[in-house]
């Protein structure tokens, strides 16, 4: 039908009598000499009036053959409302099922048309949510509603999480039947940088989302800016993996607020759906195994190539890692203005709150949980040395080798692991030692050397004053002079040329009353004893030029 009816729920017999006759004189205007009429004005007419198109041409030939006291236009009322919503907006088997029970229907006072079309019209009459609510529930209302947008104010202000099974079929690492993984993503809302994700073969459970989130929040650097840090709020749904105890006593202790949206509301994180949308349309339909590619013959099952092509479960963390590299350096967004992600983290100068490392440390997963042993070379692990310069504060390196410790990380990421003893401690973190940057090995090879001079310089002390000590022996009695009674004598022999240069109050005690060793003691002269030595060894080398520890421009 042509047109659209107007409300007739409000509307008196007097009012539609008026429209009637509105709607009659408008025909017979445009009523050509042979009495036919446009078939569209008649139509319209019909629409408007509630009337087939034989009835309205009645009332253009003869006027006015009902009395306004005897029309009745049938409202779609809540009722009925009800009921199409209950069968999907299908108003035909609604009418027929109706229809089967009018007898019953009548003792309740309620009278359906006998025709379909008057119940189609007065369907017709809502409004298009109410009927688009009915066939298609609440995304259709999700569709025809305005929604005010919100953004945090700045970076760290707000993150968004959520979990995504990637439409994409991929083998085990080992294995040959192939699966569709999971991923957890954590993007900042106000700068849609990707902070951390993680790839699974299994469902999640809070300690992934514990891992992610504690690798989101780690301290990193790129080109001198750092990016990380702890976020006031951390909004994700209402999944299991997100409300349980685990994570609700993670985000206590690290000091965050946690949100969960309403159910069936995924635009109150519509940052993250949209990555995840570009993530399946944009990343992933191109490579085989694609489950939302074209279909077989048979049109049931998805076609995803043959197994040999699939690609395997690292091969696609690999892929993904380049693409998030693409998306947060070097890819402009357009919900930002078409700004790089992380150009807008670096333009934000908001104060960025770390958490320690050690307290991170904690939620990372164990990596294949079995223990290594520290070795001269560092830490072997997927087929790579990881070492660590940069120890915590009062430990040195020589305290870590051939301890027993355990790894903990994100299982995918290869580019540094935390190093963990026995007892369950941080210690460090390590990285491949062919990711250290020059500066780092320089660095360390200058702090080395400084320890050995420092220990060369205390061994060649404790030998002269082995030689002092065998220089005192007594020919006579066979006395021999400990290494102790050398040094204590040294020191006598310090206070001495201190208690000359500054008399000693005559309150304090000589240093010769403390110390009941004096020279008397030791047979021989301390200085005759000491040139001796000196002569054994040989005349002093001088003193050598520093090193120069630098690397040459070609290293």
């Amino acid at each position: 039908m042509a047109g659209r009816g107007p409300d007739f729920a409000g509307m008196l017999p007097e009012d539609w009598h008026k429209l009637r006759d509105k709607e009659v004189h408008k025909l017979r205007r445009l009523r050509r000499e042979d009495g036919k009429m446009p078939g569209l004005a008649l139509a319209r007419a019909a629409s408007l009036l509630d009337r087939s198109e034989d009835q309205v041409r009645r009332y253009v030939d003869k006027g006015d053959p009902d009395p306004p006291s005897k029309v009745s236009v049938f409202v779609f009322t809540a009722w009925y409302i009800t009921l199409a919503n209950g069968y999907g907006g299908k108003i035909k088997q609604l009418h027929d099922d109706l229809r089967l029970h009018t007898d019953l229907l009548l003792l309740h006072g309620i009278v359906i048309p006998a025709a379909y079309l008057t119940f189609w019209r007065a369907w017709n009459r809502l409004s298009k949510e109410r009927k688009l609510y009915a066939k298609q529930g609440i995304k259709a209302h999700r569709k025809l509603r305005l929604r005010v947008p919100w953004e945090a104010p700045h970076r760290n202000a707000a993150w968004q999480v959520d979990v995504c099974r990637l439409d994409i079929w991929v083998v085990p690492n080992g294995g040959t039947k192939p699966v569709r993984p999971w991923l957890i993503a954590v993007i900042d809302d106000n700068t849609r940088m990707l902070l951390a994700w993680r790839l699974t073969l299994h469902s999640p459970t809070g300690a992934d989302v514990q891992c992610v989130l504690a690798a989101a929040m780690m301290r990193r650097c790129r080109d001198g800016h750092w990016y990380g840090g702890r976020p006031s709020a951390i909004r994700w749904d209402n999944g299991n993996e997100f409300l349980n105890n685990n994570v609700t006593l993670f985000a206590m202790r690290i000091r965050f607020d946690a949100y969960a949206v309403a159910p069936y509301h995924p635009e109150a994180k519509g940052k993250i759906e949209r990555f995840f949308r570009t993530l399946q349309e944009s990343w992933l339909e191109r490579l085989p195994g694609y489950s939302k590619g074209p279909r077989a013959k048979d049109k049931k099952e998805v076609y995803w190539g043959p197994t040999k092509d699939l690609y395997t479960f690292d091969k696609l963390v690999a892929y993904l890692r380049k693409c998030c590299d693409n998306y947060n350096f070097s890819r402009p967004h357009g919900g930002i203005n078409d700004h790089i992600p992380f150009e807008k983290w670096c333009a934000d100068e908001t104060p960025l709150t770390w958490v320690s490392r050690a307290k991170l440390s904690a939620y990372f997963l164990p990596l294949d949980g079995r223990t290594r042993k520290i070795s001269t070379k560092g830490i072997q692990y997927a087929n790579k040395h990881y070492t660590c310069y940069e120890l915590p504060e009062g430990r040195h390196e020589s305290d870590l080798i051939n301890k027993q410790v355990t790894l903990r990380g994100v299982p995918h990421e290869t580019s540094w692991v935390d190093v963990h003893g026995e007892d369950g401690r941080f210690l460090c973190t390590a990285r491949p030692v062919s990711s250290l940057a020059t500066e780092e090995i320089v660095r360390h090879g200058m702090r080395r050397d400084a320890d050995q001079r420092k220990c060369d310089s205390d061994l060649r002390e404790g030998a002269a004053l082995r030689l002092e000590a065998a220089a005192l022996q007594d020919p006579e009695t066979g006395g021999i002079a400990t290494v102790v009674q050398v040094a204590l004598a040294g020191l006598e022999t310090a206070s001495g040329n201190m208690a000359a240069a500054d008399p000693v109050p005559a309150q304090q005690e000589p240093m010769a009353q403390l110390i009941p060793l004096t020279r008397a003691t030791i047979p021989g002269s301390i200085n005759a004893s000491r040139q001796k030595a000196r002569r054994r060894r040989g005349p002093r080398r001088p003193p050598q030029p520093p090193q120069d520890t630098t690397l040459p421009l070609e290293a």
